[in-house]
């Protein structure tokens, strides 16, 4: 999954997910019997997209006049095997 992130943002019809909040999806995977497979953080340069430590982007936001997140957080999760 891939979500806005940086500083907690609530936009009505979308949020901007922050290190908590992050947090709370890994636990939440967790609970269900899953677990975080793949995490990393990007933010939007003037050159592109370039991954970054998600503690330097806590101060990044979304940019509504260009409707475009500046840093993102992108999770991928897989269930645990059952067991035999």
């Amino acid at each position: 999954m891939s979500v806005p992130f940086g500083a907690f943002q609530d936009h009505g019809w979308f949020l901007q997910y922050n290190q908590e909040m992050v947090g709370e999806l890994v636990t939440t995977a967790k609970e269900a019997g899953g677990r975080l497979w793949a995490e990393r953080y990007y933010a939007l340069e003037a050159t592109g997209w370039h991954k970054r430590n998600p503690e330097l982007l806590a101060g990044y936001g979304y940019s509504p006049g260009e409707h475009r997140a500046t840093a993102v957080a992108l999770l991928e999760f897989c269930r645990h095997a059952a067991p035999a």
